[in-house]
């Protein structure tokens, strides 16, 4: 079982920082999971909530969110060059569909065979290309005759713990599927966590 870390190495680095980022490579994470969402100018930044103090990210331009300690997806690359290396799990945010094409764009000269592209918001996931590894985040269950609807063209599904199916996880392994389970922040999670063939747990950190 893989752990990937939370935001990078989120238990004591900040949140979608370079910093957490770094950390989580140097303890040799088996991957990391970062939210990333479109600024107003155009960048894919790292940030988890849709809105930051009293502003939409959306409605700030790089420089603004930079000056607030957020950083852009191209500072990640251009700071780890390593990161191509490590399993890097995106978790799309927002509701801006130009992130699909400024993804694109971002990967024409960046490999992606690491890469999965995740999101709860599935119409996003749609307009990424074929070639991209796509992911699907739930924090639901499902009666058996959605399981072939929800994961075609998946390459993983991204579960909440408490909504950890064993049919579930089982059909998803018959489709040679990935499954990935969050978030680990305490003990009792771990435990309920390990109890389900799931391919790795997402954690803050241990």
């Amino acid at each position: 079982m893989k752990c990937i870390a939370h935001r990078g190495y989120s238990i004591d680095r900040i949140d979608n920082s370079i910093d957490a980022i770094q950390e989580a490579v140097h303890r040799s994470y088996d991957g990391v999971e970062i939210d990333v969402q479109l600024c107003a100018s155009g960048e894919i930044v790292l940030f988890h909530d849709v809105y930051v103090g009293e502003q939409f990210v959306s409605d700030l331009c790089l420089n603004e969110l930079k000056q607030l300690g957020i950083c852009s997806l191209e500072d990640v690359y251009d700071q780890i060059p390593n990161i191509s290396k490590t399993l890097l799990l995106l978790d799309i945010k927002g509701s801006d569909f130009k992130i699909a094409s400024a993804l694109v764009n971002f990967y024409k000269t960046r490999p992606t065979r690491n890469v999965i592209f995740c999101s709860f918001n599935r119409k996003l996931i749609h307009n990424l290309p074929m070639e991209f590894q796509k992911g699907s985040t739930f924090e639901t269950t499902f009666i058996n005759d959605e399981y072939d609807m929800l994961t075609r063209g998946l390459t993983a599904v991204v579960l909440h713990w408490t909504c950890l199916d064993h049919h579930f996880i089982s059909y998803c392994k018959m489709k040679d599927i990935k499954v990935y389970t969050y978030t680990h922040k305490e003990d009792k999670e771990l435990e309920y966590m390990y109890r389900f063939n799931v391919d790795a747990i997402i954690t803050n950190g241990f």
